[in-house]
């Protein structure tokens, strides 16, 4: 493994989600609060929010199968949902599965308000299409069950990927239809 590989997987184990999302807070709220000095630091601040979520490895595609050992490594499970020990394998999957979504919606949100600072703010894009590699997230009932119980009822893990696309599959779709 290259110098460069190692020093990514390095950053990731240093760099929560958690950093991620308190960053991109401050960026929204910079750009919302209608303080010019504060919209200038979100500005700034928006393109090394991109760095960050490159840091925290939000650009790799990540499958359930290898969330649990990449999770202990990045120091997730202990941030992102409270340090909630598993009881069951049931929600040790399902807890493993948020993680995976969390991960992907942050770096949606990311990507979103990028592309609205292009079109709003006439800003160069911090994020382009072309480096979105992750799966959509999936639709909101599953994300929002407060549950393993919950999430088990509405079909779990399989039902929550059963229209699963990557975002190129869906920018496709969307460009076919005329």
């Amino acid at each position: 493994m290259s110098d460069h590989g190692s020093q990514n997987t390095e950053n990731a184990v240093h760099t929560p989600v958690w950093l991620v999302q308190a960053m991109l807070l401050n960026v929204i709220y910079g750009h919302n609060s209608g303080d010019k000095t504060a919209s200038d630091i979100a500005s700034t601040h928006s393109a090394a929010l991109v760095s960050l979520a490159q840091a925290a490895g939000l650009f790799r595609q990540m499958r359930l199968e290898t969330a649990e050992s990449h999770d202990m490594q990045m120091g997730d499970a202990e941030g992102s949902w409270g340090g909630i020990k598993p009881e069951s394998e049931e929600q040790a999957e399902w807890l493993r599965w948020k993680t995976v979504e969390e991960r992907k919606r942050t770096l949606y949100v990311i990507f979103i308000l990028s592309s609205l600072l292009v079109s709003g703010y006439n800003h160069a894009p911090a994020l382009t299409n072309s480096e979105i590699l992750q799966d959509l997230p999936c639709d909101e009932e599953f994300f929002a069950a407060e549950s393993t119980a919950a999430f088990q009822l509405k079909g779990g893990v399989r039902a929550a990927g059963h229209n699963r696309m990557t975002f190129h599959e869906a920018l496709g779709e969307l460009f076919a239809h005329k």
